[in-house]
């Protein structure tokens, strides 16, 4: 049907997708199982040859003890891999979407809103007259996030959205202001809600030129 599930009984260790959703192709990327099962801080090592054609590859997950349960696919990307990372003075992170070198590949930032009423934010370092397609991808990774996708400068929201036509996923376009260099993106859930499977993958790249949208069938 249109709402697929899987059931999984007894004690066992099951992995229902990973974080990040996609490594980068041909990286060595830490990625994290996430289900059930699996002792907190477990990490996987994924090493994903420089080869075209392949959009997923399969991992082994780790010995815990219990029966393992089948791992699903992970996700192979030909775009700029950004994984999100905490600040301890609470400085955000900066991502470099500034495209100087006419690049054709999207910078992606993988995040997780782990905790109900959580906000991720990020400073975008950008061009001064370049409009930038920002893109929410969450229900196509399989995420319970219904996100609200926002750009302030200088403190002050210039656009938000929560959804795009025919997905809940959001989708806008912003200019730069001439002489701005930098502006603040945030991601939320809409509904304030949280938790280990609120993945989401934050897809920036300039106008008209190709954007990737990440599915494993």
């Amino acid at each position: 049907g249109r709402n697929p599930f899987r059931l999984v009984l007894g004690d066992v260790a099951s992995a229902d997708t990973f974080f990040p959703s996609a490594i980068a192709r041909g990286s060595s990327t830490n990625v994290e199982p996430v289900g059930i099962g699996f002792p907190a801080g477990t990490v996987i090592t994924a090493n994903v040859p420089n080869s075209e054609g392949r959009r997923a590859g399969l991992l082994l997950l780790p010995a815990t003890g219990k029966p393992l349960s089948a791992a699903p696919p992970i996700r192979i990307s030909d775009a700029v891999e950004v994984l999100e990372t905490a600040s301890a003075d609470g400085t955000l992170q900066q991502v470099d979407a500034s495209f100087l070198d006419n690049s054709h590949t999207p910078v992606v930032i993988n995040g997780r809103i782990a905790q109900p009423k959580e906000e991720d934010r990020y400073t975008l370092n950008v061009t001064p007259g370049q409009t930038l397609t920002m893109r929410i991808d969450a229900r196509s990774i399989d995420s319970p996030l219904d996100a609200r996708l926002a750009v302030r400068l200088n403190g002050q929201v210039q656009i938000v959205k929560d959804d795009r036509p025919g997905s809940r996923d959001p989708l806008l376009n912003y200019k730069v202001p001439a002489g701005v260099k930098q502006v603040d993106v945030s991601v939320a859930d809409l509904y304030g809600r949280g938790g280990s499977h609120f993945l989401y993958r934050l897809q920036i790249v300039p106008v008209g030129r190709p954007n990737f949208s990440l599915r494993v069938a």
